[in-house]
């Protein structure tokens, strides 16, 4: 009799004789399956430096809108940073000043 092989969601069975039936059963043998996960192995050597990353770019300057009442930082690389929306933080001075804090 060929022997019909079936791969399970748990390992791979052979039929031990004609219509075995549902796989894995009394006439399905288990011929491999996952094994466990072995130990974790130590830490390797350390690798080499790197070499050294380009200085960061520096304010050198503000972007003030007035209407907006925002201001974004010119940056020494030329590039242009997200804005600081200040208008709530005028707006809070405004209160805590009109009521003496």
């Amino acid at each position: 009799m060929p022997r019909r092989r079936r791969v399970a969601k748990n390992g791979s069975f052979v039929a031990l004789r004609d219509r075995p039936g549902v796989c894995p059963g009394e006439h399905w043998q288990l011929i491999a399956s996952k094994g466990n996960r072995g130990e974790r192995g130590g830490p390797g050597p350390r690798g080499m430096t790197g070499g050294r990353g380009e200085r960061a770019p520096e304010i050198k300057g503000w972007l003030v809108n007035k209407a907006k009442f925002t201001a974004a930082p010119i940056l020494t690389d030329g590039s242009v940073g997200a804005p600081l929306e200040l208008k709530s933080l005028f707006q809070e001075f405004l209160d805590q000043t009109r009521a003496g804090a």
